[in-house]
């Protein structure tokens, strides 16, 4: 795209009359210009107005367009008094676009030119974008960060008429920019000569996507949108990692690595220099020193190359308002410390770097973000004039609909006041199968179904500060258009505002993460809500994305030793939201039956009202259980487990009601169904989990049941019997095998043994390496050799401090669990103490993880660095009962 800020049209176009005839312009327009004279004629035309339009100053019931330097980007100014003609001013080409498009809607509504005008307006955000998901939750043949552009992928991609009318839509809305996110783009858009292996597509298909992309930048243009192309580092294509024997995702470079990506930035830039790009140095690339460098010496150095190969000189390459934006995600280089670098030695080899971190991380939970991620905002604002918020999945609210106004603008307003940002990049609602929607409805689309989600963050990234009774008015007015009535677009409004303030309240004091692995429509579990850290507690979630207050373990123990509580509590929240909830159907029953249009679409709003008032009884019905399991902890009062069960049977028993509504309704609830989700590890619909929850309350009555002492149970010693053996093969010459079993060493250069083990891992052949190198971050790389695919039993120490290697956090290295090794499979499994001064206190207790691997030569990397041990090789067919064995401290 053309910058903003440049003068793009300078002849003088003549002018004449219009009224069925035609526009006329001299050479050297834009493409922008153009396209905004044909959206002013279009509106004239229709309303049969007779005008005039030339350059400079306007003429009797004329238009006039010019340029106007004193006017800041993207802004305009219209202008008409008396019987004289109409000026539009912009401050470059975009800021024209805008003013034709103002007067045009002004047209259209009013059915003819203004009498008199005097408006001047422009945008309070610099950037204001959507993304589409090049990406499926299907991993391709190269892993889950890898997606070729191809038909069968992402058929959308080749449909114009499709792309056209959504382009529209983001101009209509003022949007400015469209990100495109793909794990590794290049090996579907470029041709590299020197890595022919690299390519991920066929020829047909290179040139097909070639031609879309270029058709694309230009559609976009001339709208006055960015195209961005958005990637991961370091993911590289399959066929080059294979033919150089690397992995697909890499922590740090290697020479190949490198020179490949240096070159396919150079290819891409020189083959679409008005695209700009969005980089993710964190997904995969770990460690400032290795951030930085792939920064400052592959990716600018190859988008540098590029340009300077289609001629850009050096003072090109310096002016800051001709480089195309360079966006760089704060995702996991801020927790890292490695911003502060890249940004301060990225700037100074490219001056237009922009920052973007996620608004309440992968969630929707408050307008008052704060502590550690607020900072974050602000320390990426302090390095870069741009700074986005990435309105990123909003994973809780899904799949219902959305459109909390005023939650809305308040979280617009909180980006510019608490996070020192000037631009938005929104996520649509249903990422992974854009541009479908979620719902059971054929041919149903998300553009459709969530118009007002999109059109809410746009209004306010134009422009915040607004007069409330007014925003109130504008968007009855919209809902009027749409429903019929007014006195159903009245309550209407008032059912999104209710609806909308039920899951970031709930989410944000019992959640567990605000990230895309929590799939809160589909409920929470006792066990979850009663022992969260169990489940990898996210604690940016209460520390950063929620406003002060309590979870139920803190709620509890203040309670008991009488201290005073502060900030939101349980109890509030569980009154508040189903207060929400109730509110929400009131109005929403209110509405029914004065709605005269589009009443299909009214009956799936109103469905997930009320899908919204059964989630909310389910989680907080949940959560009043959990205040009283945990307080029992305390008391020991079997009364409190009683009571306790009466909310579970009533949490039970809605979200029997939650699926009977929702499920017949959509094809899956929350659009992330993998691995490691809460409540449960792949599932995605209400209807595989009633059951699941009923087992819950069945188990819990049990329990309660015999902990009272009405049913007695005669203790049984559970028979487990040793996990079998897989055969395999060490290939590494420093390292040993030995058997699992008490008395056994575990590390090569330390006297570390077993002194107790879990009854599953007796007899397995662990393998030994060195205690130093994994402490001290150097490359532990266990290679073997197997005939059949196996599963390796890595342990986890379960301590504090650098010394244990962490198990990965999902919400940073999503592709962590690409060998399904992030569950822990057993807890307590294995004490470990030095063998020559068994006195000495263990080491921390190791918990299992279990990670597959494919028949042949492996190498067995771990993310991060801090000891860890191997402690047997198994069948992958082979399932581990999750159970806490206990040994080394640790409840039952």
């Amino acid at each position: 795209m053309k910058n903003v800020r440049s003068r793009l049209f300078h002849a003088v176009f003549t002018a004449i009359v219009f009224g069925g005839v035609g526009w006329c312009f001299g050479e050297g327009n834009s493409a922008r210009f153009e396209f905004a004279v044909e959206l002013l004629k279009t509106a004239c035309k229709e309303k049969g107005c007779e005008i005039a339009i030339g350059a400079g100053t306007a003429r009797k019931a004329g238009i006039a367009l010019r340029l106007d330097a004193s006017l800041k980007p993207e802004h305009f100014a219209i202008s008409r008094k008396g019987d004289g003609g109409l000026t539009i001013r912009g401050g470059d080409d975009s800021g024209l676009l805008y003013g034709c498009q103002e007067l045009a809607r002004r047209v259209l509504e009013a059915g003819r030119l203004p009498e008199t005008l005097e408006l001047a307006d422009g945008p309070e955000f610099k950037m204001r974008g959507a993304c589409i998901g090049m990406q499926r939750l299907k991993a391709s043949k190269g892993g889950n960060y890898l997606w070729p552009y191809t038909p069968e992928n992402f058929p959308f991609f080749y449909d114009k008429a499709q792309w056209t009318r959504y382009l529209d839509f983001l101009l209509e809305n003022r949007m400015n920019s469209l990100y495109l996110w793909n794990g590794h783009p290049f090996a579907s858009l470029v041709e590299l000569p020197d890595y022919p292996e690299a390519a991920e597509v066929t020829p047909e298909v290179m040139k097909q996507n070639r031609e879309m992309m270029l058709w694309l930048t230009r559609e976009c243009d001339k709208r006055g949108i960015w195209l961005l192309q958005m990637f991961y580092n370091i993911h590289l294509p399959a066929g080059l990692a294979k033919k150089h024997g690397l992995s697909t995702s890499l922590e740090k470079s290697t020479p190949v690595a490198a020179d490949y990506t240096r070159k396919a930035l150079a290819k891409f830039v020189q083959d679409y220099p008005s695209v700009g790009l969005l980089v993710c140095l964190g997904e995969a690339l770990d460690g400032r020193e290795n951030q930085v460098e792939w920064f400052t010496q592959t990716i600018i150095p190859g988008i540098l190359q590029g340009l300077k190969a289609r001629g850009w000189s050096d003072a090109d390459l310096a002016d800051k308002d001709k480089l195309p934006p360079l966006v760089v995600r704060g995702h996991h280089i801020v927790e890292q410390g490695s911003h502060k670098d890249v940004f301060g030695e990225g700037i100074k080899l490219y001056p237009n770097l922009m920052s973007m971190a996620k608004f309440n991380g992968e969630s929707l939970t408050t307008w008052e973000p704060r502590g550690n991620y607020q900072q974050f905002h602000k320390d990426l604002a302090a390095y870069s004039d741009t700074h986005i918020a990435n309105v990123h999945l909003m994973s809780n609210l899904e799949p219902f609909r959305y459109a909390d106004f005023s939650f809305i603008w308040q979280s617009v307003r909180a980006i510019r006041d608490r996070l020192d940002g000037n631009g938005v990049h929104l996520y649509p609602r249903n990422y992974w199968d854009w541009p479908n929607a979620p719902d059971d409805v054929p041919g149903l689309q998300q553009l459709d179904r969530d118009q007002l989600w999109f059109e809410t963050w746009a209004r306010y990234a134009w422009k915040i500060d607004r007069d409330p009774a007014g925003e109130k008015e504008y968007w009855i007015g919209k809902l009027e258009k749409t429903y019929g009535t007014r006195s159903a677009a009245e309550k209407i409004y008032a059912a999104y505002d209710a609806a909308g303030e039920c899951a970031p309240r709930l989410l944000r004091r019992f959640g567990i993460t605000g990230g895309n692995r929590q799939s809160l429509c589909l409920g929470m579990t006792l066990d979850q809500l009663s022992r969260p850290k169990k489940y990898g507690v996210w604690k940016d979630l209460r520390a950063s994305d929620s406003p002060p207050g309590e979870d139920i373990r803190e709620y509890i123990e203040k309670e008991w030793k009488k201290l005073a509580h502060a900030g939101e509590t349980p109890p509030e929240i569980v009154r508040d939201a189903r207060e929400f909830a109730r509110a929400a159907v009131e109005a929403i029953e209110a509405a029914a039956p004065n709605v005269t249009r589009n009443k299909e679409e009214f009956e799936r709003l109103r469905n997930d009202i009320h899908s919204t008032q059964e989630l909310t009884e389910h989680i907080t019905q949940m959560a009043e259980a959990a205040l009283l399991v945990v307080r029992n902890e305390f008391s020991n009062e079997p009364g409190d487990l009683d009571k306790a069960l009466t909310h579970v049977e009533a949490s039970v028993a809605a979200y029997r009601r939650l699926a009977e509504k929702a499920g017949p309704a959509y094809r899956y609830g929350p659009g992330y169904h993998g691995r490691q989700n809460i409540p449960f590890n792949r599932v995605w619909h209400w209807s595989q989990l009633v059951e699941k929850y009923q087992a819950e309350l069945d188990g819990f009555r049990q329990r309660v049941d015999v902990l009272a002492g009405r049913v007695k149970v005669q203790a049984e010693t559970p028979d487990i019997k040793p996990l079998p053996a897989a055969a395999f093969k060490l290939l590494s010459s420093d390292m040993q095998t030995y058997t699992v079993e008490p008395g056994a060493k575990v590390f090569s250069d330390q006297d570390y043994a077993l002194s107790a083990v879990a009854p599953e891992l007796k007899g397995l052949t662990g393998i030994r390496f060195s205690h130093k190198k994994s402490t001290t971050g150097q490359d532990v790389v266990v290679e073997i050799e197997n005939e059949k695919p196996v599963k390796v039993l890595i342990g986890y120490f379960d301590g504090a401090g650098s010394s244990w290697l962490k198990v990965p956090n999902l919400e940073h290295v999503a592709h962590a669990d690409d060998r399904g090794g992030h569950e822990t499979k057993l807890f307590g499994a294995a004490v470990i103490q030095n063998s020559k001064a068994l006195t000495e206190a263990a080491l921390p207790r190791v918990n299992i993880h279990a990670f597959r691997y494919e028949a042949g030569r492996n190498k067995i990397e771990m993310i991060g660095k801090g000891a860890y041990v191997i402690l047997g090789v198994i069948p992958a067919g082979v399932e581990i009962p999750c159970r806490e064995v206990g040994l080394g401290g640790g409840g039952k």
